[in-house]
């Protein structure tokens, strides 16, 4: 059965597209056929189809802007009023309320409105903006060929040689003994320092270094051979420690700081014996650790 509610054409006539677009989106909204549970949509539509007929009618809308002009002015109690026949303007309390009415229904549909206009923008954006292509991932960026080549002119470490004789030029001893040419230090003293180099398989040459000023310097140097033994005589009271090079790799080392000490008793004068033995020996007595060239 056909009712005054299924006209949802918009006359094209309307001064207004804005009235049209309005009546159009709310009328399909707010119909009764989409709104069977809702008990106001009748009401909600008649009110838009009347507030469209006033709005897109130039002559009506010049009779309901003189009616509100009107209203501003005192006027007398108000009285119960009825609705007022399709098509026709409606007593102005009802016009007040279609006014209140289609503001409130404009005002929360906004939202929407605002929704879709977003979504319009987005998707306007998406289609005609600037598209830049995509380039596949890699974990890891190629190596350039340089990145693998071999280097060249690399100089090889050359091998350890043994030098034929001592640092001052003089051939290394035949037997423990100090190294001729170099003067002796720290004599005067009653101490003795005994380096056991009797279970080690390479010869060494080696320094008894004073550390009683503030720079460390060698007072007695000697040559002891594998499997041999050494001892400093006279050695003065004093902080040392022993430097050595291994003449078979070349290496640097020193033991730890010693201390020789000299005492006057009752029975006569107190004085060190101190025995050590190199690294390569095992459960030796002193510890040592490598140094450079520069410390020896």
């Amino acid at each position: 059965m056909r009712t005054h509610y299924d006209n949802l054409k918009i006359a094209e006539s309307a001064p207004d597209e804005v009235v049209k677009a309005a009546y159009r989106a709310l009328s399909q909204r707010y119909h009764p056929d989409k709104n069977p549970g809702n008990k106001d949509a009748g009401r909600i539509m008649q009110i838009l189809n009347d507030a469209y007929a006033t709005l897109s009618d130039p002559e009506r809308r010049r009779k309901y802007d003189e009616s509100l002009a009107k209203a501003r002015q005192p006027s007398p109690p108000s009285f119960t009023a009825q609705p007022s026949p399709p098509g026709q303007l409606p007593p102005l309390n009802q016009q007040r309320s279609l006014w209140r009415t289609l503001l409130l229904i404009l005002c929360w549909d906004f939202r929407l409105t605002l929704f879709a206009g977003i979504m319009v923008w987005v998707g306007i954006t998406y289609l005609f903006g600037e598209k830049r292509p995509r380039q596949p991932y890699t974990r890891n960026p190629p190596a350039s060929a340089s990145s693998y080549a071999p280097t060249t002119n690399r100089t090889p470490r050359p091998a350890f040689v043994r030098p034929a004789t001592a640092p001052n030029g003089q051939s290394w001893p035949a037997y423990a003994a100090y190294i001729p040419g170099y003067q002796i230090f720290a004599g005067g003293g009653l101490s003795s320092v005994t380096v056991d180099n009797t279970r080690n398989s390479s010869d060494v040459f080696l320094k008894l270094v004073s550390l009683n000023s503030a720079q460390a310097y060698p007072v007695r140097l000697c040559y002891i051979p594998a499997y041999s033994q050494f001892k400093f005589q006279t050695v003065a009271a004093g902080r040392y420690d022993v430097r050595y090079r291994d003449l078979s790799s070349g290496g640097y080392s020193k033991t730890e700081e010693f201390r020789l000490t000299e005492r006057k008793t009752n029975k006569g004068t107190e004085f060190s014996n101190l025995s050590l033995t190199l690294y390569k020996v095992s459960n030796g007595n002193m510890h040592t650790e490598t140094i450079d060239e520069s410390e020896f």
